[in-house]
């Protein structure tokens, strides 16, 4: 996948309990917010942004964000 292509399916959540929901959704799981992990990863001059990288407990990288959840 193409970073234009990842950029096109960008997901906005207002929470850290609406991406968990949002998981939990997609991969019949049932993840806590003690199973979620974000680190601090680069920042990207590509896209502008200072990326984070999340992780789940059980299923690994999920995602990155420009952030940390309130």
């Amino acid at each position: 996948m193409s970073l234009n292509d990842a950029m096109e399916n960008v997901q906005e959540f207002e929470t850290l309990g609406d991406l968990i929901a949002d998981l939990n959704k997609k991969f019949s799981t049932n993840i806590k917010k003690d199973d979620v992990t974000i680190q601090d990863y680069c920042y990207d001059d590509r896209i502008g942004w200072h990326t984070y990288l999340v992780t789940a407990q059980g299923l690994g990288v999920v995602g990155y964000t420009d952030g940390e959840f309130k």
